[in-house]
């Protein structure tokens, strides 16, 4: 009856490891010119967390997509909600990349304000709108 015990306990403890990381934010990006997807072959979207004032930003999670049909795009990022502070600002910032003909990526289109999200009164969706880098 021990062995079986001890056998059930690890499996307890990895489900509840399991359930933290399950969490995510979900959203919207769009164009603010109201362009079309034409050249666009991925967009990346972050969560940052923005709290360290002598960074720019730390990198909680991140997701690439690269089957864009239409506008808006939809995106959802999982995340460990055991990294989440609630005394921490979070953010989604994301970017439209072009790939050029030698291969390099090239940023596009860019997000150009804050978007808060999870902590300080704002939820777990977003909607962004991206602006053409000149």
């Amino acid at each position: 009856m021990l062995s079986l015990t001890l056998l059930l306990i690890p499996a307890c403890q990895n489900a509840e490891d399991d359930s933290q990381i399950q969490a995510q934010v979900t959203g919207t990006l769009n164009i603010k010119d109201g362009n079309s997807l034409q050249d666009i072959s991925e967009a990346h979207v972050m969560l940052i967390d923005y709290s360290i004032a002598d960074a720019s930003y730390v990198l909680i999670a991140e997701t690439s997509i690269t089957e864009l049909d239409h506008l808006p795009i939809e995106f959802s990022i999982p995340y460990n909600s055991a990294e989440i502070k609630e005394s921490n600002f979070y953010g989604i910032s994301a970017s439209l990349i072009k790939v050029n003909g030698d291969g390099d990526e090239i940023e596009i289109y860019t997000s150009t304000q804050s978007y808060p999200v999870l902590t300080n009164g704002f939820g777990d969706e977003t909607h962004l709108i991206l602006e053409k880098i000149h």
